[in-house]
């Protein structure tokens, strides 16, 4: 096997090791090799690679025969010119041609030594051997020294073997190479001969050149290898692209998978949160709707006034203390619950947050009206202290800062037992305005504003240590706090991750143990067009609607009885539990209803259909959104492909805000939510009782 042929089933040899190499990693990381289409492909790339590595070694071996065959007809020449002709076959040593022609091989090997290692004159004698005529010393070390017998001069007539076919073909007057490496006693060669001719053209001797074979086969060895480098280079890079190519998809793929686990245990984690919200609250809404009614009959707004001190009512104040722990403790657990869905959507990043007008004055009034009872009980002053002026209306969401006034209040008034708190409310960044300016302008304010709200209680204050753990979800100070004071310590992280999606934050601006703590709200202000600039909140305002909402279930009873409306109207309720049936039936009979009952939305659907075919259709449908056989959304959207114009007022039990839209898209025109609130289910049936849906087919 020859060289070449070795160095090229090297070569093939290695690729072959990097695709199976490249096979075995494909397979190991996604389970399947390559295509057949890239096996041939691959296939046909090696068989061109050593195609184009025989190319180049054939391409680089023609260009030394021309550069070698190139010399030999001008050395022949010129040799042919200083007499070579008149030596003979064996020429004097001491001839002066034949020195003439010694020093000219000298000097040719001495100006070609990358080429020329050395130059000679030979014959074919009659016993078919090549014999030398004129051989001069050579330098084969480049040492500028002649030693040995190898570099010395040769005797004429000396012969070194029979001569082969590319001898004889210089002596038939052909230019000849001899490409195929052969070794003699001076060396190892590839060598090049030209005849050389008499004065009457007559070829009568050879002029040969040899060429030191190792560096001709080192040349086509380097051939070789470029060849075979450059045109593996693109299988590599073929190679490489598909690994790379593979492991990306199979990346893709890993990533895509865990997106979609992440998103279907995100699903899972919500679905579960609702529907445990549901079971809750289904429950919560027959405990705290059954107490509100045993408030109502047993009077308790006795426990307001001196008669509590009374003996003969003794029992009536005792009942009635029953009923308030079951209200608080009920209220307390939808406090609870509502916390643990707000810090899972906002993890979920499903929380929304609006930009919408929010009336910012009358919240801070709401908020104080709201908690001044709860701190009056403690002994606690509470108040609140405009300490610039500030817009009445802002760009905000109302919900959200509501929410987190009421829990950083709440938390004041938990912990402080005696002394004040005060709400301290200022705008930062705003242009200089003077107090009696009455309007602003909320395009001549270059600078962004921020609404600064300072909350500072006089209560058990912390430590450093214990002001590390506030805002971590699930933690409070220390587990002393828990026992005495109760709560979840989700208060504080909601309150903060709602800041954050508002782009302000929420945060501890000092505390000292013992002394009391300062919680600051930091949001961005952007005043309504036309907003009033306020300096002080007008006293003994009644709360905003919303605020009203948040108040606690047990308010006297004269008020509740003050904000119910009354119902004249057919109403069908789908309800599944029986105590949320017997209640909210209740509610809707003492507020005047005519209310029939149904367990769940197929009944619900078939009683409605026999009312229309009866002649006396329902005036409102009530449903729950979530009952066996069928749920609520399919009963109104179904109504509402029949043409259905009937109001529809959902329950539901999530409160999520998605939930609640979610009806609506359903067809429903309004929702309450679970546990009930008896002023609010009563107010929105009497809004949209005899009215007709403004969600009806089209």
């Amino acid at each position: 096997m020859t060289e070449a042929s070795i160095i090229t089933a090297i070569m093939v040899g290695l690729i072959g090791i990097g695709i199976a190499l490249t096979h075995w990693v494909l397979r190991k990381r996604t389970g399947h090799g390559f295509h057949w289409a890239m096996w041939l492909l691959l296939v046909a790339m090696v068989a061109g690679v050593v195609y184009y590595a025989d190319y180049r070694v054939e391409s680089r071996r023609e260009q030394l025969v021309r550069q070698i065959s190139g010399l030999a007809p001008t050395l022949a020449r010129e040799t042919e010119r200083l007499g070579h002709e008149h030596l003979g076959y064996l020429p004097e040593q001491d001839d002066p041609i034949y020195l003439e022609i010694i020093e000219a091989q000298k000097r040719w090997v001495d100006i070609n030594p990358d080429v020329i290692a050395d130059v000679y004159t030979f014959y074919i004698d009659d016993n078919n051997e090549a014999a030398l005529i004129v051989d001069s010393e050579t330098d084969y070390d480049h040492n500028g020294l002649y030693e040995g017998d190898r570099e010395a001069r040769t005797d004429p007539g000396e012969t070194w073997g029979e001569a082969e076919e590319s001898e004889h073909d210089a002596m038939n007057g052909m230019v000849a190479v001899f490409d195929e490496p052969y070794e003699d006693r001076w060396g190892y060669w590839v060598s090049a001969y030209e005849p050389l001719r008499n004065q009457d053209g007559e070829i009568y001797a050879v002029l040969g050149i040899d060429f030191p074979a190792n560096l001709w086969v080192s040349q086509l060895r380097e051939s070789r290898i470029e060849a075979l480098v450059t045109g593996c280079l693109p299988i590599f890079m073929l190679v490489v692209a598909v690994v790379l190519v593979q492991l990306v998809n199979h990346t893709n793929e890993s990533l895509r998978r865990a997106r979609d686990d992440a998103e279907t245990a995100n699903y899972t984690k919500s679905a579960f949160l609702a529907n445990m919200s549901h079971e809750i609250r289904t429950p919560l809404t027959a405990i705290l709707g059954y107490a509100e009614i045993l408030n109502d009959e047993e009077s308790c707004e006795i426990l307001n006034d001196d008669r509590a001190n009374d003996p003969r009512n003794a029992e009536i104040v005792r009942r009635c203390q029953a009923l308030n722990t079951i209200q608080v403790a009920g209220q307390h657990l939808l406090t609870v619950i509502n916390d643990i869905l707000d810090l899972s959507k906002i993890e979920a990043g499903k929380m929304s947050i609006e930009q919408v007008e929010t009336p910012l004055a009358a919240i801070l009034r709401d908020v104080e009206n709201l908690m001044r009872p709860r701190a009056a009980g403690k002994g606690v002053h509470l108040a609140t202290e405009i300490q610039s002026p500030i817009p009445d209306r802002i760009l905000s969401d109302p919900t959200r800062l509501r929410q987190i006034l009421m829990n950083l209040l709440g938390n004041a008034i938990k912990f402080t037992e005696d002394g004040k708190i005060t709400i301290c409310v200022s705008v930062e960044s705003l242009d200089d305005q003077s107090t009696n300016t009455k309007k602003s302008n909320a395009g001549t304010h270059d600078k962004p504003a921020r609404l600064i709200v300072d909350i500072t209680d006089t209560g058990v204050g912390m430590s450093e240590d214990q002001a590390d753990n506030l805002f971590k979800p699930f933690s409070q100070a220390d587990a002393t706090v828990t026992r005495k004071h109760g709560g979840t310590g989700l208060g504080l992280a909601i309150s903060r991750r709602f800041a954050a999606l508002m782009g302000g934050d929420v945060l501890l601006a000092r505390t000292q143990l013992n002394e009391g703590s300062c919680f600051r709200i930091v949001l961005p202000c952007s005043p309504m067009q036309g907003a009033n600039m306020v300096t002080k909140l007008q006293p003994h305002e009644r709360p905003t609607p919303q605020a009203s909402a948040t108040q606690s279930q047990n308010d006297d009873a004269s008020s509740a009885a003050s904000s119910e409306r009354v119902l004249q109207g057919h109403i069908l309720l789908a309800e599944d539990g029986m105590d949320n049936q017997r209640l909210i039936s209740f509610h809707l009979k003492r507020a005047g209803a005519t209310v029939d009952l149904a367990d769940n939305g197929l009944i619900a659907l078939d009683m409605i259909e026999q009312a229309i075919a009866d002649g006396h259709p329902y005036d409102m449908l009530v449903t729950d959104m979530q009952m066996p056989e069928m749920d609520g959304y399919t009963l109104a959207t179904t109504l509402r492909q029949r043409g259905s114009t009937m109001p529809i007022i959902a329950l539901t039990a999530h409160s999520m805000a998605d939930d609640r839209q979610k009806c609506l898209d359903a067809g429903c025109d309004d929702y309450a939510s679970k546990p009930i609130n008896k002023r609010a289910l009563l107010t929105t049936c009497a809004t949209w009782i005899n009215q007709p849906s403004q969600r009806a087919a089209s």
